[in-house]
């Protein structure tokens, strides 16, 4: 089956915010989590919204940062983490993410296939300082 993901519509952080971590689980298209227990590692990418194919290519924000994928996958399947760093959530903006599984046979699969996830960053309040 397509693999899918469970996250929520659109995720929201305030720009330069380090915290709380992006949880998702990736799921089939039953909506069921896909076991990681096979899997070797897990990135996001996040980029600006596309408005139009005329703007691309679009240049990353995060270009293929490692996701912690959680290890209770009998209680939590398909749950990754990722946690932003100082710098990764700005500038304010929407933007637009996908996470790469690596499975140990060296394969690479694109959650979710069939579209992107968004997350929006707020400015600060009063603007950048």
């Amino acid at each position: 089956m397509p693999a899918q993901t469970s996250a929520p519509s659109t995720v929201f952080y305030v720009e330069d915010d380090t915290g709380p971590s992006l949880r998702v689980q990736l799921v089939d298209s039953d909506n069921v989590g896909i076991s990681l227990v096979n899997a070797a590692s897990a990135a996001i990418t996040i980029a600006p919204t596309r408005w139009s194919y005329y703007y691309s290519p679009v240049i990353p924000i995060v270009d293929d940062a490692a996701m912690v994928i959680d290890t209770d996958q009998t209680t939590y399947p398909g749950y990754v983490d990722w946690y932003p760093e100082a710098g990764d959530l700005s500038p304010a903006g929407n933007y637009q993410y996908r996470i790469k599984v690596t499975w140990n046979d060296g394969s690479v699969q694109t959650f979710p296939p069939n579209e992107t996830l968004r997350l929006t960053i707020r400015s600060k309040v009063g603007g950048n300082t």
